[in-house]
């Protein structure tokens, strides 16, 4: 009796530690994401200055935007999407062992596939109305002055807690009143939209 006592409780201890070892081997592999993106929020920003916040870094001191008949140069306005991102549950695939006794995964955030800018009006000859803007701007993770080209964020964007910040690299070809959208698309298909409208981008 004691025999079979002892090769059940080896057994058990034995499946118990490989499900462990197997569980915390593949830690990050499996599971869903860790967070998910709620909504994005959306609002145009006037940049006012630049601020000196430790060597190298710089960002940008921003206000609320405020309409002006004269307009706002293209390089003096940001617009600043907000993300709201929630933590989820989740479990890991396997057997019963692996989703019981599995470690964490590595912190994963919802990961942009595409991002589409576009303004009710002809923004230059070659981007008229409806054109997707993002070649000819940058973003940056909050309000640092040194940004990137959109195109080259996106193979790395992560959606953290926190905002994006987005700015025009060229001028228009004239003043007018536009009327942003803002199109975040996940890899999981999910899209989020926000509108700015009514800001008088000048060259």
């Amino acid at each position: 009796m004691k025999k079979v006592i002892v090769i059940l409780s080896t057994w058990t201890f034995f499946c118990i530690g490989l499900a462990l070892f197997q569980s915390c081997a593949t830690c990050g592999k499996d599971g869903p994401y860790n967070f998910r993106l709620v909504s994005i929020a959306g609002e145009a920003k006037r940049i006012d200055e630049i601020k000196l916040v430790g060597s190298p870094q710089s960002e940008y001191n921003v206000k609320p935007y405020l309409s002006s008949s004269k307009g706002t140069r293209y390089d003096s306005i940001g617009i600043d999407i907000l993300n709201s991102v929630e933590s989820v549950a989740f479990t890991t695939k396997g057997s019963f062992f692996n989703s019981a006794f599995a470690c964490d995964p590595a912190i994963e955030f919802p990961r942009l596939k595409d991002i589409n800018i576009t303004s009710s009006e002809d923004y230059a000859n070659i981007y008229p109305a409806g054109t997707d803007l993002k070649e000819i701007m940058s973003v940056r993770e909050g309000y640092q002055v040194q940004g990137m080209p959109i195109l080259t964020y996106l193979p790395y964007a992560g959606l953290r807690h926190g905002n994006l910040f987005f700015t025009f690299d060229v001028p228009p070809a004239t003043s007018k009143v536009h009327n942003l959208t803002i199109k975040y698309t996940l890899l999981d298909g999910k899209e989020f939209e926000v509108f700015i409208q009514g800001l008088t981008i000048s060259k």
